[in-house]
C-alpha cells in the first residue's frame, strides 16, 4: 500500500479545513511513540504503536486520495456492505442454534463490536434516504437492518447506549420532512421491537445506584477511578501504550481467564492514563474537531458541492456522538470504524466549498430622482 501510494504520487496533502483533524490523529500516534520509550515493557508499547500505524497510516492514506465526492460514497459503501454482511453471517449463526454475536464477538469483542455495528448503522439508514436508485435503497436498508439485529444480539449494554443516542441526534439534526420523518419512525419502531427483555434489563443496570449495580458496572467505576489516579500521578508520558492491563495488576485487578491483564473497559480514560494528557487531548482533537467542523455541513442552507454532502456530514455527526458516548464504557483503541467515518467527514471538509464574497453594485441616482424638475440636456 505505502509503496503504490508513493509511486502514484502520495495524494493530496492540502487538507484545508480537515488539517486540525489530521493534526490530531497524528498528534496521537505520534505521542504514542514518544510515550513508548518512558514505558516499563517496550515490546508492549512497540507492538502498540504498530498496531496503531495500521490504522493511521491508511487513515492518512486515504484521506490523501479523497478529491472526489465519488470517491467518498466508495469508502462508506464498501463501510456498509461489509458491516451488512457481517451482520448477514451474525444472524444466519444465531438462526442456526449459536449467537456467534454474543458469544464471540468479533474484531475485538463483543462490546466493541456491538458499538462498531452502531457507528455503521447509520451510515447505512442515511445512504438509503440519499440513493437514487430503488436497488441501492434495498442493499443499503437490508444493510441497515442486519446491523440493527446484530448489534441486539451482542447484548451489549454500551452497543445499546450508542445506539440511542446516534438516534437521537439524528432525528435533531434530520430535516423532518415525510420521507425521512417515516424512516426514522420505522427505525425506533424496529428498535423498540427487537429489543428483548434480557437487553433490557442489562441496560437498565445502568442507571442502578451504588447498592443495586451487577459486579460489571461496579468495577467500570472503580475502573475508571483507577485510570484517573494513573492520570494524576503520569500526566505527561502516562503509564506506557498498552500498559494498563499490565499495571491493573499492581493495583489488585483480577487478570481474568485470558491471564492477559485488565482493561480499564472505557477508551478516553485510558487512552489518559497510558498516554497522559497529551495523548488523550490528541484524539479528543481527532474527534472533536472532526465533529465541530462537520456539523454546520448539516444545515439545510449549508454551501455544498453536492446535497449529499449533507446526508454524508449527518451520517459522520450522529455517528461520532453515539460513538463518544459509547467509549466511556468499552476499551478499544484497535476500532477502525469510528475513524474511518472520522476520515470521511475529514473528506468532506477538504472537499468543502469555500463561501464566495457576494459584492453587490451600488444603484446609479440620476439627478432627476433627487432634484424634482431637473432634466438632462442632451446635445
Amino acid at each position: 500500500m505505502l509503496v503504490g501510494w508513493i509511486a502514484r504520487g502520495a495524494g493530496n496533502w492540502r487538507f484545508r479545513s480537515a488539517t486540525p483533524v489530521v493534526l490530531g490523529l497524528l498528534g496521537y500516534w505520534g505521542w504514542a511513540i514518544i510515550s513508548s520509550f518512558h514505558a516499563s515493557q517496550r515490546d508492549v508499547a512497540f507492538d502498540y504503536v504498530i498496531t496503531l500505524a495500521k490504522i493511521v497510516l491508511p487513515c492518512i492514506i486515504g484521506l490523501t486520495q479523497i478529491d472526489s465526492t465519488k470517491k467518498l460514497k466508495q469508502l462508506i459503501w464498501v463501510v456498509v456492505v461489509s458491516y451488512g454482511y457481517i451482520g448477514y453471517e451474525m444472524n444466519m449463526s444465531y438462526l442456526s442454534g449459536y449467537n456467534r454475536a454474543e458469544i464471540d464477538g468479533f474484531g475485538g469483542g463483543r462490546s466493541a463490536f456491538g458499538i462498531g455495528l452502531v457507528a455503521a448503522f447509520g451510515p447505512a439508514v442515511y445512504l438509503g434516504l440519499a440513493a437514487p436508485k430503488a436497488w441501492q435503497k434495498a442493499v443499503a436498508f437490508i444493510s441497515a437492518l442486519l446491523i440493527l439485529h446484530t448489534t441486539f444480539l451482542t447484548y451489549s449494554r454500551g452497543a445499546l447506549v450508542a445506539l440511542i443516542i446516534t438516534g437521537g441526534v439524528a432525528i435533531l439534526i434530520t430535516p423532518k420532512r415525510p420521507r425521512e420523518f417515516g424512516v426514522l419512525a420505522i427505525v425506533a419502531l424496529l428498535g423498540i421491537t427487537l429489543t428483548g427483555q434480557r437487553l433490557q434489563e442489562r441496560f437498565m443496570t445502568i442507571f442502578a445506584g451504588e447498592q443495586h449495580r451487577d459486579a460489571s458496572a461496579e468495577s467500570r467505576v472503580e475502573l475508571w477511578q483507577d485510570c484517573i489516579a494513573l492520570m494524576r500521578a503520569h500526566p505527561v508520558l502516562g503509564v506506557g501504550p498498552g500498559h494498563f492491563p499490565i499495571v491493573s495488576w499492581e493495583l489488585g485487578w483480577d487478570p481474568g481467564h485470558s491471564g492477559l491483564g485488565k482493561e480499564a473497559h472505557t477508551l478516553w480514560l485510558q487512552v489518559g492514563a497510558e498516554l497522559g494528557v497529551p495523548g488523550l487531548a490528541s484524539i479528543l482533537l481527532f474527534y472533536g474537531s472532526c465533529l465541530w467542523l462537520v456539523f454546520p455541513l448539516c444545515l439545510r442552507n449549508s454551501a455544498v458541492p453536492d446535497p449529499w454532502h449533507r446526508d454524508a456530514a449527518r451520517m459522520v455527526v450522529s455517528a461520532i456522538v453515539g460513538f463518544a458516548i459509547a467509549a466511556q464504557f468499552v476499551s478499544m483503541e484497535f476500532l477502525e470504524i469510528p475513524y474511518y467515518i472520522a476520515i470521511v467527514g475529514a473528506g468532506l471538509l477538504k472537499l468543502k466549498v469555500k463561501p464566495v464574497p457576494v459584492t453587490v453594485p451600488r444603484p446609479v441616482i440620476s439627478p432627476t430622482s433627487i432634484v424634482p424638475g431637473y432634466a438632462r440636456v442632451v446635445p
